[in-house]
């Protein structure tokens, strides 16, 4: 931000130092030829006047003589007939004069600036010689010439100079202005990492210090919020783990006593699941949960097992298609959520087999973009149910608060048939927040056989790697 202040300062300073210095220095370089011009006139005028007073034509000529003895190197000294002929014999008859000439048999006098030389012509009032006679008057133009250059150096140094304090002043002004954008951007980075330990800011700029104040007063809340949440959490994962222990407890006991032993298995083995996903659930609740390269289709698999003894329960079966797909970088656990939301549906609202599919995700161009992970069942089919089922999430999610912008609604859990429900959309949603927190997206479609939910995790940087 700073060096954009200083250097859009700075083209805005040439710009205008340009619209004024070209035309003032082409307006010094005019006033000074005319000055030089008028100068010469004035000159051109005191020699008609003294060769007015001459009497006859060999006067004329005495006393032109005496004037071209006395004219600087650079200055030519000539009387001319109308026609430009010399008009007496003594003077610098090679000049050829030019439009002054004519010009002053008109006017009395006229000037002019060509070829490198000043050249002034006043019309003699006597007539001595007997036709009308113009005294002529020329010098070289490298003493103008020189004062322009000295006038134009002046100016550029003078816009140099304005230049260099437009420059300090653009660099002090920048610095006032972006440094208090400056820590507000490292302020809000770090309320994005988590920390919400957010100080006000404290500078010369009242709009940055409003925009910091609110920035603290957010990190504030958000880290009471976080604290309160994370709190809960803890103490829920406590309060359950404890009528779990109980629970595994008294199906052992079960068991030892001769109970089926295929039934005690599989309760446990809800139970351990039940112990899993609390135990995931409350390392999501961690900010500073780093996101390692994962290998989505071995988090799905690591899910299967307990949906697959679910689904041979109610006569259903979970095919599982694995293609090989690079890593990408999320958490598993938020992932693992998600796909068990998912097949929660599947299994609750769905019918047949429930096809689980990873693979990757190819762009127009050929190359892998993405991971996708797929749940399709046989259950709603054609796309108008599925339209239904997608308006009765989206009010759901209108009715909630905190749902994401810009994910496809799909099916949930939490109701019975396709008709919308109270409580549906909520496990949805937090598959939705838990797969868009991991910079993925979660969408709902439709095909001739069912209908198909999936989870789509973009690859980022470095995540080209094939597991």
């Amino acid at each position: 931000m700073r060096k954009r202040l200083l250097i859009s300062t700075l083209l805005l300073v040439v710009a205008t130092l340009l619209l004024f210095a070209i035309p003032l220095a082409l307006a010094t370089q005019r006033a000074q030829i005319d000055g030089a011009l008028d100068a010469l006139a004035g000159e051109a005028r005191q020699i008609a006047t003294f060769l007015d007073d001459a009497s006859n034509c060999a006067q004329v000529e005495l006393r032109l003589a005496a004037l071209d003895a006395q004219v600087p190197a650079d200055t030519s000294i000539a009387v001319l007939t109308a026609d430009g002929s010399a008009g007496v014999a003594v003077g610098d008859q090679d000049v050829v004069p030019g439009p002054e000439l004519a010009a002053a048999m008109g006017s009395g006098q006229a000037t002019a600036h060509r070829a490198g030389q000043l050249a002034a012509a006043v019309q003699l009032q006597g007539r001595a010689c007997r036709v009308p006679l113009v005294a002529h008057l020329t010098r070289a133009d490298d003493a103008v010439r020189a004062d322009v250059r000295r006038s134009w150096v002046l100016i550029a140094v003078l816009g140099a100079g304005a230049l260099a304090v437009a420059g300090a002043a653009a660099a002090l002004l920048g610095r006032r202005l972006a440094d208090p954008f400056e820590q507000l951007a490292l302020a809000a980075q770090r309320l994005g990492d988590g920390d919400f330990s957010g100080h006000e800011l404290a500078s010369a700029l009242p709009e940055a210090d409003a925009i910091g104040r609110a920035l603290a007063a957010t990190a504030d809340r958000l880290g009471r919020a976080l604290d309160r949440g994370t709190a809960f959490a803890t103490d829920t994962s406590h309060q359950l783990r404890t009528p779990l222990t109980a629970l595994r407890l008294h199906l052992e006991a079960l068991e030892s006593h001769g109970a089926d032993p295929v039934a005690i298995a599989g309760a446990l083995a809800e139970a351990d699941r039940l112990t899993a996903t609390l135990d995931e659930l409350q390392q999501l609740t961690r900010l500073d949960a780093p996101a390692e390269p994962t290998d989505l289709g071995v988090v799905v698999q690591q899910r299967l097992d307990a949906w697959e003894h679910r689904a041979r329960d109610a006569g259903r079966e979970v095919r599982f298609e694995r293609a090989p797909v690079p890593l990408v970088r999320a958490r598993g656990a938020a992932i693992g959520q998600a796909v068990a939301v998912l097949l929660d549906n599947a299994l609750e609202h769905g019918v047949g087999t429930v096809t689980v599919r990873v693979r990757p995700d190819v762009g127009a161009d050929g190359q892998t973009r993405a991971v996708r992970i797929d749940v399709i069942d046989e259950g709603l089919g054609p796309p108008p149910a599925v339209a239904h089922l997608t308006e009765a999430v989206g009010r759901a999610d209108r009715r909630g608060s905190g749902a994401a912008a810009g994910a496809e609604p799909g099916r949930d859990t939490g109701s019975s048939g396709a008709g919308a429900g109270p409580g549906r959309g909520r496990g949805l949603r937090l598959a939705r927040a838990l797969v868009e927190a991991e910079g993925g997206r979660l969408s709902l479609g439709s095909t001739v056989d069912g209908t198909c939910a999936g989870i789509v995790v973009a690859l980022g940087d470095g995540d080209a790697t094939h597991a």
